[in-house]
């Protein structure tokens, strides 16, 4: 069947190869973490990233009560020494760069330690990433869509060419 239809195979090749990048890039097409909002049941004292993401960046923006404070992997964070004399019970980290690429959907991709004011309680944190969605020129729909155009042009000339030899 192939060799009298090469613009069947050559359609079949294109369509898997789309398929591939098509699951590849939805993912990323959904949005990245650009930082984490937390909240916890029981007052915490201090927080820390405790090292450089993948991608090498190391500085983030802590947010408390809206009050900025730089935020430095491999350093704790007192809330205590900021002027939060009870310790504070939700902050949030921003500023992660988008070329970490870091998934919403994975808790893990942002390790952070917390420590509470609380000597042996068992609290409850909430960690909501913030994500910032991708737009579809920036994320790869724009090379989906380019191989989709060039797998259907690519069958349509393979046909063209087929049914030409065909005829002759």
């Amino acid at each position: 069947m192939f060799r009298k239809s090469p613009a069947f195979a050559w359609l079949i090749f294109l369509a898997v190869v789309t398929i591939l990048v098509a699951s590849e890039t939805r993912a990323a097409a959904a949005g990245v973490a650009v930082g984490y909002e937390y909240r916890s049941t029981h007052k915490m004292k201090s927080v820390m990233i405790p090292k450089p993401l993948k991608g090498g960046q190391s500085t983030f923006e802590l947010v408390v009560e809206n009050e900025m404070f730089p935020l430095q992997a491999g350093r704790r964070f007192f809330f205590r020494g900021a002027g939060f004399a009870d310790g504070v019970d939700a902050f949030t980290v921003r500023g992660i760069n988008e070329a970490e690429q870091l998934d919403p959907a994975n808790s893990f991709a942002f390790p952070t330690g917390i420590s509470w004011i609380e000597d042996g309680v068992t609290p409850d944190v909430v960690m909501t990433p913030i994500v910032k969605k991708r737009s579809v020129l920036s994320s790869g729909w724009l090379l989906y869509g380019t191989l989709t155009g060039l797998a259907l042009g690519g069958a349509l000339a393979a046909f063209v060419i087929w049914r030409k030899h065909a005829e002759a």
